[in-house]
């Protein structure tokens, strides 16, 4: 009933533009470092899954029913930031913090390149769930990696950065995300249609 209303799918979206203000907001003008990388991290999380349940709303799916897709992209995209620990072989925030180089999860060309290697696989063997898969696995990271494009660019290994982007791109880049997703989804851009797939099909559910 919720999720066949437009306003839900607007205030979401409103929520996901709030939570990216308030998150940088806070993080910039956090002192401590220890709570000042939480805060981020937690804002990638919530990016994430607000984006996804966008995208779980725009396909008229149940929010309640998709409540583990919803928390994977979150957590999945909160733990990108791991490789941090991992390139620095330190568990202190300090050393995190302070690379010459960005971690290798940081790289764009990681998810894409997961991303196709899910689709092309999905196309053979007509599995239809790992199509879906790699679609939550692209929005954690991409929405994570656009965050933090504003202070380095996106990262393209091996091939290089580009220019930080504005922040007001970034926002806006956030906010139509999730519909952009929707679209390449539902109109199968990357894959071809496979006989009875029904998991895009819009569904008519009584909760969100």
């Amino acid at each position: 009933m919720f999720n066949k209303n437009p306003i839900i799918k607007i205030i979401f979206t409103i929520l996901l533009g709030l939570t990216c203000l308030i998150g940088d907001r806070l993080s910039d003008n956090l002192t401590h470092a220890v709570i000042r990388a939480i805060v981020d991290n937690v804002t990638h999380a919530l990016i994430a899954g607000l984006s996804w349940i966008i995208v779980t709303l725009l396909l008229n799916h149940s929010v309640m029913r998709n409540l583990l897709e919803i928390t994977s992209c979150a957590l999945m995209s909160s733990l990108i930031d791991v490789d941090h620990f991992i390139q620095a072989k330190s568990w202190k925030l300090s050393d995190a913090t302070r690379l010459s180089k960005r971690a290798f999860l940081h790289s764009t060309t990681v998810p894409i390149l997961l991303w196709t290697l899910m689709l092309l696989t999905s196309k053979v063997s007509t599995n239809e769930k790992m199509e879906h898969y790699s679609w939550i696995i692209l929005m954690s990271f991409l929405s994570h990696h656009i965050r933090d494009a504003t202070r380095r660019g996106l990262w393209f290994a091996p091939f290089g950065s580009t220019r930080p982007i504005p922040y007001y791109v970034y926002n806006i880049a956030i906010i139509i995300l999730p519909y952009i997703f929707y679209y390449l989804m539902t109109h199968k851009i990357f894959t071809r249609k496979i006989p009875d797939y029904t998991l895009y099909q819009r569904e008519t559910v009584d909760s969100v």
